[in-house]
């Protein structure tokens, strides 16, 4: 602004004193035009509006770009380099002083993150716990707790566990399809409207990214949106089969929970969300009398349309992932300790390809434990994509200076 205000000052200065010069009017004309498209910018930066959308199934995205990956994981190095140069330590999150993984700072993603114009966004677990889905692996998450995710032959295998599972979902559900996306999820859809990112694989299943009107997500394990027939292979809308479910069971959520159709996001209820998209209900439960209903065409089982534990990523999604790993320029891990190979393997093949990696997450990843040679910001992914964002505007607005 201080910009604009002495530039306007000189050319009203120069336009009293000459006739060559447009008149004092028709620049301040042009001056308030330029203020208006400056404060439009700036009332961007850290406000969102909340258009909320179904999730939409998504089987792959658009792929492309220039492949820059050698050119920009010079840049990094140098980022790296000059952080050591400031004398900052290149230990990990683990305390460990090793090559593994060299710590960086904001400054560090700024620059690195403005010189890149085809990131691929690796998002996990910890982009999605400020939204109030829990995480497996946390300090807080399910497995802390003593919770064990479903695995998919238990699902497909056992009537009584599908008693057991859409029971409890009828409790988790609704807050589960009811979240909304953070900062997190803003940033990385601000950075995609900028230019910047052009696709996004996420590990999660909770549509948050879709809700915060991303583009171009691929998601990896599925989406609990939608649940499919393991017969015949019909793909419906969740939330109308959990309808159907609470219909046929409104004796069950009665007596159990009713919170059902009134969610309150209150701390205890919030212990008891599970990543699954059902709920803790506590122990010696009689599952027996819940009615599951099957596929309406076939009379299948009904599964969330979710790669449980011991099922296998279709082939078509992972050679989409792979492709866009091979189309960036820059690979950016967004709150994952990439802890199953589905997406370490991700990383894996941008080391070996030479692209380069960037990892924001609280706590030390596998990326670091195997060595893998990366950049990495120990902190909360929200505030620091937020920042970068804000970082960017910034510079836009001084470019139409």
């Amino acid at each position: 602004m201080a910009a604009y205000l002495a530039i306007g000052s000189f050319l009203i200065g120069v336009a009293g004193g000459t006739r060559s010069i447009a008149k004092p009017r028709k620049i301040l004309r042009t001056l308030h035009r330029s203020f208006s498209h400056a404060r439009q910018h700036l009332s961007e930066i850290g406000s969102k509006k909340e258009q909320l959308h179904p999730p939409q199934i998504k089987g792959g995205f658009p792929l492309g770009g220039v492949f820059r990956g050698r050119e920009l994981r010079a840049r990094v190095a140098t980022s790296t380099a000059t952080s050591s140069n400031r004398g900052m330590s290149t230990k990990t999150s683990s305390g460990q002083g090793d090559n593994r993984g060299e710590a960086g700072t904001l400054e560090d993603i700024k620059k690195i993150i403005s010189q890149s114009n085809n990131i691929l966004v690796l998002t996990g677990a910890g982009c999605s716990t400020r939204s109030g889905i829990p995480d497996y692996r946390g300090q807080s998450g399910s497995y802390a707790k003593g919770h064990k995710p479903m695995e998919h032959d238990q699902f497909i295998s056992s009537h009584e566990e599908r008693q057991r599972y859409w029971a409890r979902s009828l409790k988790g559900w609704p807050p589960f399809y009811n979240s909304k996306p953070n900062a997190a999820h803003y940033a990385i859809a601000e950075l995609e409207r900028m230019g910047k990112v052009r696709a996004i694989i996420t590990q999660n299943v909770d549509g948050l990214h879709q809700k915060a009107e991303s583009k171009n997500v691929l998601e990896l394990h599925g989406t609990n949106s939608y649940i499919r027939c393991m017969s015949c292979g019909e793909l419906s809308e969740r939330n109308a089969y959990q309808r159907l479910l609470s219909a046929l069971n409104m004796w069950w959520v009665k007596k159990h929970d009713k919170s059902t159709y009134v969610p309150e996001w209150n701390i205890k209820f919030r212990e008891q969300l599970r990543a699954d998209g059902d709920a803790e209900l506590g122990e010696g439960l009689d599952y027996s009398q819940i009615r599951v209903p099957g596929c309406t065409k076939c009379g299948g089982i009904w599964k969330p349309d979710v790669v449980y534990f011991g099922d296998t990523i279709p082939k078509d999604r992972v050679r989409s992932a792979s492709e866009a790993v091979s189309s960036s320029d820059l690979l950016l891990v967004c709150g994952s300790s990439l802890p199953v190979l589905s997406s370490f393997r991700l990383v894996l093949q941008a080391s070996k390809e030479n692209i380069p990696i960037v990892v924001i997450n609280i706590g030390e990843t596998r990326a670091e434990r195997e060595g893998i040679p990366h950049l990495k910001v120990d902190a909360e992914v929200g505030t620091t994509l937020e920042a970068c964002v804000a970082f960017l505007r910034s510079r836009e607005v001084m470019n139409d200076i």
